[in-house]
Order: structure tokens, then C-alpha cells, then sequence
């Protein structure tokens, strides 16, 4: 939501308060009637615009554009219409005539909401300028100039009718209302074209800011209807009643922070009457750190997320929104603050994080299944493969030689046998803390399965190979200690050098081989102490 669509939002606000107010004060007179269809029409107008420059897309900004010509379209001929019955002129028109007098507009509200494009649009695109949607439009298009015809001739012949009404009226006030309506027309109409007809045309800078011409005829339209009681009305549409009827939270702030006013809502969100927000500093509502001075004095609108105290409860996540309102001098009036409770938003969004946390954290744990032994947390039998296929490649690659140490715990199946699977599954504990001691630096350990296992490591050297074995049985040489026993843990080593193979299956084999002729040469038997 940007500036213009709040603007909007207020306009359409009053618009229609403005036409209920008209019909609750005479639903029969004519000009309640047609008065209450212009105000509903502009309203109509801008509550679109508020969903226009708020979309999030140019497909629905265009698809409110669209609806919007309802209002757009329909305002013309219900203005003109009004100024018909302002000037009497209705009389003398037969029902046929006032018929056919709406056919125009019902034909462009038609062609401009089920059509692919509109009278002022063949496009949406956005501003240059960042502010909002703007439209795009060409001066070859037969709807743009049809609307125009239609704007020039119903507002004409409205304002001809204002102007003959003008000379013939005694009454000064008369005179004074019917040139009113006629300067108010034209500077709508100017506006209007400037902003929706000629910007289009000539440049993408701007948005369309039809809002700005409605609530020029808006505000010229209540002053008038106030000035001359026209439709006998003691009042207009007070801000009083416009704060009131926001369903936002809204405070107005004087400039030590303290609230002057704020609306039901505003009582809503604290968790208490409204009158007991009076006078409070609303500093002391908010729960959090926020740049508040920042927030009220800046003269554009300023967004802002914190949490503010609930009376009944816990904090609420809320995005404040402030301008600061100035006089003709620029001298500080107030500080508009408008709040919306984002709290269920963000306790979804909460969730949303947890429940990805979740699947990450369960998409590692099946990473790490595909990969590791989920006993000893070694790399398993397809990671050493892929470890070895590396290996491979690089020697291809640079030459760079290695060699494999294929390893058997002595007599594990006895030891399991006798003892049980939990005795078992602690031995290989034991043997993969023992192995993992023995691995430097771009070496791998990695159990194949069962009581095999295979150390994978760069070779230098028989130097090399021997002080690896050394270091195995040397570790192996130790008794373990599994569930207060010690053990005698005994292992059977086979080597093999790649660059005597070259075959990565023939590896495997051959070091497999000679793990084998080690473990038949030995007789030793884990047993206990």
C-alpha cells in the first residue's frame, strides 16, 4: 500500500459516507437522488484506485482500472444528469430522452470493463518515478477520443445548462452556485485530462493520479453543497467521522507524542476504551525498539514494524505508518499514526520458519543416511566410493598415487554372537574411534559394512603404508573398555597401491585378499579379561 492508495482510501471513505448521509436526509428529492450517484460513482472511482496502486502486479492493476470505469464512466453522465435537475431542465425531457441520455456511458462501461483495453489504457506499466501504476495509451485509439467526445459534451452541455440557469435565476445565490459548479467542472476536467489523458500519452513519469482530480470535485463539490445548502444538510463529512470509521488503528500525536485522539479501533488494538488513550504518550504502547521521533517527523509517509502493549495480553506485532501533518507555513500541525495488527501474519510466518527449519533439518537427515553409517557416523560404502572415484580421477588427472587399507575386526561374529548385538554395535564404536585416531590430513576412514572397514589415503611412499599399519595395530594393541570390560580388540589389515592396479574393482580385490591372508595367519580371538 503506497501513498496514493491511502489517499483513495479516504476518498472513497467520505464519498460514500457523504452519499449515505444525502439519501438518510431525503431519499425522495431528485437532487438527493442524483447527488447521492455522483458521490457513489466517485466513490466507486477511488475505491478501485486503492486496489490499483496497491497491486502488486500490472494484471491486477489493470483489472481494477477496468472495474473502475464504472465509476469513471458513470460520473460523467450522473454529474450531468444532476445539473439537469439542478437547472429544472429534467422537466422537459420525456422518459425516452432521459433513457438514451444513459446509453453512452452504459456503452464505454461495457466496452471499458469486459474490453482488453479501456479509453485510457492499452496498458498498465509502472512510473518511472516508483509512485504507482501509470497507463499507456496512444492518440490513435478510437475509445480514448469516444470518451472524450463524451466527457466534452456531457460536461458542456451540463455547464450550458448552468450557464443559461445563471441568466435567468434571480436569485444571486443561484447565480453564485451555478458559476461555482461551472469552475469546479473545469478544473476537474482539467485535472482530469492532464493527469489520466495527456500523461498517458506523453510520458510514463508519473502515475495516474485520477484521485487528485475526484477530490478536487470532491472538496468543491461539499464546499458547495455545504455553502448553499443544497441539499439541506447542516453538516459534511467531519474527520472526526472518517477517523472513526477507519478500520486501522489510528492515533493522531501531538508533537510530544502524546495522543490528542484516536479512534475505536485504536481502543481495539490496546484492549481498552478509547477515551483512556487520551492524553497517554504513546511512546509508552509500544513494546520495542522503533526510531519513534524519526517516524513522526518526517512530512512522508513512513512505515515501521514493532510490537505494542495489549492490555489483556501478550504484545501485538503491528506496521505503523506516521506522516506528519503541516500547515500553509509548514509549521508541524500533528503526527498522523495508523497502526495494523500483523500479528496473525506474523505467527504464520513463525510457523512457516519452524516447519522449514524442520525440512531442512530432515532433508540433512536423509543426506546424511545416503551417506554416513548412522552407527559410527563414518562415511558408508557409497560414499567411499564416490571418495574413491575422486581419488581416481585425480590420479588420471596428475598422477597423484593412493592406496587403500581394507580392515576386518578379528573374530566380530563370535564376539557378537556370545556377547549380544549391543555388545557388538559398542565394539564398532570402539573400532571407529580407534581408526578415526589413526586418519591425517586427505585421509578417509569409512565402514563398508558389518566389521569392514577401509582407510583411503594418499600414497608417498612403503614408508607411508607401514607407519599407517603401525599406527592401526598399535591402537589396536589396547584393550577396550565396553560396559565396564575390558576387551581385546584384534584387526586384520590388507594393502594395495592404485598405480600397481589402475582398476579401482581390481583394488578392492586385491586389498580384500590380502586382508584375508592376514586374518588366516592370525589365531588370536576376541575374548574377555
Amino acid at each position: 500500500m503506497n501513498a496514493l492508495s491511502i489517499i483513495s482510501i479516504i476518498i472513497y471513505t467520505s464519498f460514500f459516507i457523504g452519499a449515505g448521509c444525502i439519501l438518510v436526509v431525503e431519499r425522495k428529492n431528485i437532487l438527493n437522488v442524483t447527488g447521492c450517484t455522483v458521490l457513489a460513482s466517485l466513490g466507486w472511482w477511488s475505491f478501485c484506485n486503492s486496489f490499483f496502486f496497491a497491486a502488486d502486479t500490472a494484471q491486477q492493476a489493470f483489472f481494477w482500472h477496468k472495474l473502475g470505469a464504472i465509476g469513471w464512466c458513470g460520473f460523467v453522465a450522473f454529474t450531468a444528469y444532476y445539473f439537469i435537475a439542478l437547472t429544472d431542465f429534467r422537466k422537459k425531457m420525456a422518459l425516452w430522452q432521459k433513457i438514451l441520455f444513459f446509453i453512452p456511458a452504459v456503452i464505454l462501461v461495457c466496452k471499458n470493463v469486459f474490453g482488453e483495453t479501456t479509453s485510457l489504457a492499452q496498458s498498465i506499466v509502472m512510473s518511472t518515478n516508483g509512485w504507482g501504476w501509470t497507463y499507456k495509451n496512444s492518440v490513435t485509439s478510437f475509445w480514448l477520443w469516444a470518451f472524450l467526445i463524451y466527457v466534452a459534451v456531457y460536461f458542456g452541455f451540463g455547464v450550458h445548462l448552468l450557464g443559461n440557469w445563471a441568466k435567468t435565476v434571480e436569485h444571486r445565490m443561484k447565480k453564485e452556485l451555478a458559476f461555482g459548479f461551472i469552475t469546479l467542472d473545469a478544473l476537474t476536467i482539467f485535472t482530469g485530462v492532464i493527469t489520466d489523458v495527456i500523461f498517458p500519452l506523453t510520458t510514463p513519469a508519473v502515475p495516474a493520479m485520477a484521485s487528485i482530480a475526484t477530490a478536487i470535485f470532491g472538496i468543491g463539490y461539499y464546499g458547495i453543497i455545504y455553502r448553499y445548502d443544497i441539499f439541506n444538510v447542516n453538516y459534511v463529512i467531519s474527520s472526526d467521522v472518517i477517523l472513526q470509521t477507519s478500520n486501522n488503528p489510528i492515533f493522531v500525536l501531538d508533537e510530544k507524542k502524546e495522543i490528542l485522539k484516536c479512534n475505536n479501533a485504536a481502543g481495539m488494538l490496546i484492549g481498552c476504551d478509547k477515551s483512556e488513550l487520551i492524553g497517554d504518550d504513546f511512546t509508552n504502547l509500544l513494546d520495542g525498539n522503533l526510531e519513534i521521533d524519526t517516524l513522526c517527523t518526517s512530512s512522508s509517509l513512513v512505515f515501521a514494524e514493532s510490537k505494542i502493549i495489549y492490555r489483556r495480553g501478550e504484545p501485538k506485532d503491528v506496521l505503523i505508518s506516521a506522516s506528519a501533518a503541516k500547515d500553509k507555513r509548514g509549521s508541524f500541525l500533528c503526527t498522523i499514526v495508523s497502526c495494523q495488527d500483523v500479528s496473525r501474519q506474523k505467527k504464520i510466518q513463525n510457523e512457516l520458519n519452524i516447519q522449514r527449519k524442520k525440512y531442512k533439518k530432515l532433508a540433512d537427515d536423509y543426506q546424511k543416511l545416503a551417506y554416513f553409517d548412522p552407527l559410527t557416523d563414518l562415511p558408508n560404502r557409497r560414499h567411499f566410493f564416490d571418495l574413491l572415484s575422486e581419488f581416481e580421477q585425480k590420479y588420471h588427472a596428475n598422477g597423484t598415487d593412493f592406496a587403500i587399507l581394507y580392515m576386518d575386526l578379528d573374530n566380530f561374529k563370535d564376539a557378537n554372537d556370545m556377547y549380544g548385538h549391543k555388545f557388538g554395535d559398542e565394539l564398532l564404536k570402539a573400532a571407529t574411534h580407534r581408526l578415526s585416531a589413526c586418519i591425517g590430513d586427505g585421509e578417509y576412514v569409512s565402514r563398508l559394512g558389518g566389521d569392514e572397514f577401509v582407510i583411503l589415503m594418499p600414497y608417498t611412499g612403503e614408508v607411508s603404508i607401514g607407519r599407517k599399519l603401525e599406527m592401526v595395530n598399535a591402537e589396536f594393541a589396547k584393550p577396550a573398555d565396553i560396559d565396564g570390560r575390558q576387551y581385546d580388540i584384534g584387526i586384520s589389515c590388507g594393502t594395495c597401491i592404485f598405480s600397481d592396479i589402475k582398476d579401482s574393482t581390481k583394488l578392492m580385490q586385491k586389498a580384500d585378499e590380502a586382508m584375508y591372508k592376514t586374518k588366516k595367519a592370525k589365531k588370536e580371538l576376541i575374548r574377555p579379561r
